[in-house]
């Protein structure tokens, strides 16, 4: 007797471990098919362009402010008022990097200002060095390569250049590209 209930209690086991197979059989179905028609019916990714990062009246009024005199102060000055042109650069610290970039190229006055910050060494390498652990800060955090095609149609740079600048790492060209390609 004890040995048809033992026999019965191992049957009901069985069809219970039977049926839960089953049903997870069919639960992993349902979930691979939500997932094949998920992957099949997403639209294709949106193309972004750098024109959707923020730059507000006041992040311009800020590149200015800093970028002036920074080309046209003495360097006996901008060692005077070191202290507000620091402040200045902090106000536009939080600009998207590309944003700042492709304002400052397409805006004339600031675009004379590059080139003169550009021919003043002093000034050029701790602005170039800033701006480079800038692009590649922003590179890591994934806000460079996507917006490569949409500002280099802009800029009229090249986009495969700025994308193989970037691969490289070389932000220093990168950044002489973006400001002065032609």
């Amino acid at each position: 007797m004890k040995r048809k209930t033992y026999l019965w209690g191992i049957g009901i086991l069985v069809v219970a471990a039977t049926f839960l197979l089953l049903n997870l059989e069919e639960s992993l179905e349902e979930e691979f098919t939500y997932i094949a028609k998920q992957t099949e019916s997403s639209s294709p990714a949106k193309e972004v362009s750098y024109l959707d990062l923020p730059l507000s009246d006041v992040d311009k009024k800020n590149i200015y402010e800093l970028l002036e005199p920074l080309a046209n102060w003495s360097l006996i000055s901008l060692g005077f008022n070191r202290g507000k042109i620091e402040e200045r650069g902090a106000a536009t610290k939080d600009i998207p990097i590309l944003r700042y970039l492709a304002f400052v190229r397409m805006t004339p006055e600031l675009q004379v200002f590059a080139q003169k910050i550009r021919r003043r060494s002093k000034i050029w390498k701790p602005f170039q060095q800033g701006f480079t652990k800038g692009l590649a800060h922003a590179d890591s955090a994934g806000e460079v390569r996507p917006y490569l095609t949409s500002l280099s149609n802009d800029i009229g740079a090249d986009d495969h250049t700025l994308l193989e600048l970037a691969q490289a790492g070389d932000w220093s060209a990168f950044l002489n590209t973006v400001l002065f390609s032609k």
